[in-house]
């Protein structure tokens, strides 16, 4: 696991998640991006609650789950404009 001040927005980056719950036979989500700052922000902004909580990111040998994206997300370090309403919906995932 990368610590989160190692991220590398920069770095090309990759999305996996899966639709509804696990186990089930809903299809895998995947998709890739130029950037794990574009990545995050997919996760954040354009999947719905449920598979964000599925969503891994992955980028340069670091694997970073809901939670970690979430942060990535909130961080002051995030280099992308955010959504401004809505945007964090994986509050239930520190749960």
């Amino acid at each position: 696991m990368v610590e989160m001040e190692q991220f590398d927005f920069n770095a090309p980056a990759e999305v996996f998640a899966f639709r509804g719950r696990r186990g089930t036979s809903q299809p895998m989500i995947y998709r890739s991006f130029p950037t794990g700052a574009e990545a995050v922000r997919h996760v954040m902004e354009a999947l719905d609650g449920q598979t964000q909580k599925s969503a891994i990111v992955e980028s340069d040998d670091a694997r970073l789950g809901a939670v970690n994206i979430a942060a990535l997300y909130a961080s002051p370090d995030y280099p992308l404009e955010r959504r401004q309403h809505g945007a964090t919906s994986v509050e239930s995932a520190h749960h």
